[in-house]
């Protein structure tokens, strides 16, 4: 497999054993898992009542609207993976509803945070005057889910996880190497779990209750900031063409021409406006916020060529207005 990128090429480029793609993992893991995660690279024994142990690669602890834990394990295709992940998921079944396993999870997360202002401001943060303990007990005290990042996903991978005790997810994290250069000048190629959380409940077409479906429901309980960045937007666009439709869904709201053009999702603090157009169109009209590449799976279910911008603030909506403007034009 080959990977163009602005007429340059670039080769696959196989991992010679988990350690140098764990190490990849954490060095992408806010990539992986979104800007409000944390990675632990912390490595305490998953034990069972049983006292039947095993220590998973590593932990994520994702916060926002709807925080999760991930129990994080890094495998290569090449290895026999029935064997290996499936030994390990039944260990780690049996091990996550000990509460000593979990009071082990929560304390060396809660050092970890404790011991970095940076962790400890961005938990604080999001939970408010809430205690980090009280808050990582709770957490860790739910179900996990399991996330298999691999170099290459593998039709005996698939089998295993379809026989796994626990929710598990797949992250294919690719990574490619510019021809004549080498791994010093790399690129990679995955699907961000962020991304995969989001678009879940769409796939899986649950019917739960309490799901936005109008406008406001989607505003509600979100920053002051973050309703005044959805109304300037939505005004400029409705002035500048006022036959658009914003149209809440359960995730998100789409903005409609003859067909959907951009996808709003509203979280608490911040928005993420998926627009269609190619990459590098977005990127070179947005400068001042966040513009984040989509794979091609994910290209896929939008239908289309796209990228997502991050709004955290509401200096230089301008540049965001004026390229969802562009596929008005």
């Amino acid at each position: 497999m080959e990977l163009l990128i602005d007429g340059v090429l670039y080769k696959l480029w196989t991992p010679k054993d988990e350690a140098a793609l764990e190490n990849m993992v954490k060095e992408h893991a806010k990539d992986i898992f979104g800007e409000d995660s944390i990675y632990f690279d912390i490595k305490p024994t998953l034990r069972s009542q049983a006292g039947i142990g095993s220590k998973p690669d590593g932990y994520v602890i994702a916060l926002g609207d709807t925080p999760r834990w991930y129990i994080v394990e890094v495998e290569l295709s090449s290895h026999p993976l029935y064997e290996h992940i499936a030994t390990q998921m039944i260990k780690f079944s049996g091990a996550i509803g000990n509460p000593r396993t979990q009071k082990a999870i929560v304390d060396a997360t809660y050092r970890e945070i404790r011991e970095d202002v940076f962790k400890q401001t961005l938990v604080q943060k999001e939970i408010g005057a809430r205690e980090i303990h009280e808050f990582l007990s709770g957490l860790i005290s739910s179900p996990p889910i399991l996330v298999i990042v691999i170099e290459e996903k593998t039709k005996e991978l698939e089998e295993v996880c379809a026989r796994l005790p626990l929710k598990t997810e797949v992250v294919e994290f690719k990574t490619f190497e510019r021809e004549g250069v080498g791994l010093a000048v790399h690129a990679h190629l995955f699907e961000p779990m962020w991304k995969l959380m989001v678009k879940e409940p769409v796939v899986v077409a649950r019917q739960e209750e309490g799901l936005p479906r109008r406008e406001e429901d989607h505003l509600d309980g979100v920053d002051s900031q973050v309703k005044e960045i959805y109304q300037a937007i939505k005004s400029s666009l409705l002035e500048f063409k006022p036959s658009l439709r914003f149209n809440p869904r359960k995730y998100y709201i789409s903005i409609v021409d003859k067909k959907n053009f951009a996808y709003i999702y509203i979280r608490r603090r911040k928005l993420m406006i998926t627009i269609m157009l190619p990459e590098n169109i977005v990127r070179s009209a947005v400068r001042q916020h966040k513009v984040v590449s989509e794979t091609e799976g994910t290209q896929r279910f939008y239908g289309g060529e796209c990228a997502t911008v991050f709004i955290e603030d509401k200096s230089n909506l301008d540049e965001v207005i004026n390229v969802l403007k562009i596929p008005l034009t």
